[in-house]
């Protein structure tokens, strides 16, 4: 789903953000199976990447659609997985690690977190949007992007779930794997 999308980036620049949205999102899905959470062991964490940034590519795709765009400026989102890697470059071959710390749990709970804030903006956004085209516009329909706005509460719930889900697994892993695959 997401290579589609990646190669019409010349037709809709959102389209960028929406295949690396949609990326992190079937890359998450998949690190509840015991086959990835064996590679992802094998390659020492590089495979939870999608944790730092699956909602910064959420914010700039709904920045992208309302109409704002995305420059230089915007690559301070990408702060976290910049981060993330120097971390595990740091473990793995500075430190000499066999596994990651606790440490670097901390940190991917503290990126979920900030996806949750993403995903806030992200309405903040909307709305703000919402509010211009009816003062612009005398027919909305096709333009106030609510189907934006509903995969966005679906994305908070999503994360609300996320944090149970890997603390605590059994029916809250499969709940979130579930609403994962729903919302792709």
């Amino acid at each position: 789903m997401a290579l589609p999308l990646l190669a019409l980036r010349r037709q809709r620049r959102a389209n960028v953000w929406l295949g690396l949205f949609v990326l992190s999102i079937a890359l998450l899905s998949m690190a509840g199976t015991p086959s990835f959470q064996q590679y992802a062991a094998a390659w020492f964490g590089l495979l939870d990447w999608p944790v730092t940034c699956v909602g910064a590519f959420f914010y700039l795709y709904v920045r992208e659609m309302t109409g704002l765009g995305n420059g230089r400026r915007q690559l301070w989102h990408f702060l976290p997985l910049a981060l993330f890697l120097a971390l595990l470059a740091w473990g793995r071959l500075v430190l000499q690690l066999p596994r990651l710390p606790l440490g670097f749990e901390i940190f991917l709970l503290g990126c979920q977190a900030l996806a949750a804030v993403y995903a806030g903006l992200s309405l903040v956004r909307l709305r703000g949007y919402r509010q211009r085209v009816r003062q612009n516009y005398s027919s909305i329909e096709h333009r106030d992007l609510r189907w934006l706005t509903w995969l966005s509460g679906v994305a908070i719930a999503l994360l609300v779930v996320w944090v149970p889900a890997t603390r605590v697994f059994g029916l809250w892993d499969w709940l979130l794997i579930l609403g994962r695959l729903a919302m792709l």
